[in-house]
């Protein structure tokens, strides 16, 4: 019987939200020594930053291996209800973006 806790989750979106937060962490990694000197970020709060996302990184990573299997589990049976839920006509590619939307 799956976890849950787990709930919503499945082994895709934890093995994204993982790689989303190392990217993230590696992109800081880079900015900010360049943001402190330009005084756009104080060190404490920058080395604070970093310690957080690898702590985040740390509890998905360990997340993903202690639930694997719970994981893939949901990812397969989320899988199989889209698909028989839809055949993928709802998705109409030529609706305009939300003007709100920024990307």
């Amino acid at each position: 019987m799956a976890n849950p806790m787990l709930k919503g989750w499945t082994q895709r979106s934890a093995e994204e939200a993982l790689a989303e937060v190392e990217r993230e962490f590696s992109v800081r990694l880079k900015c900010f020594p360049r943001w402190v000197e330009e005084g756009r970020v104080h060190a404490v709060d920058a080395r604070d930053r970093l310690q957080r996302l690898r702590l985040a990184m740390e509890l998905l990573t360990r997340l993903l291996k202690r639930h694997e299997s719970e994981l893939a589990e949901l990812a397969t049976d989320i899988s199989k209800t889209y698909a028989k839920t839809t055949s993928g006509s709802e998705i109409n590619s030529e609706k305009p973006v939300d003007a709100e939307t920024p990307f």
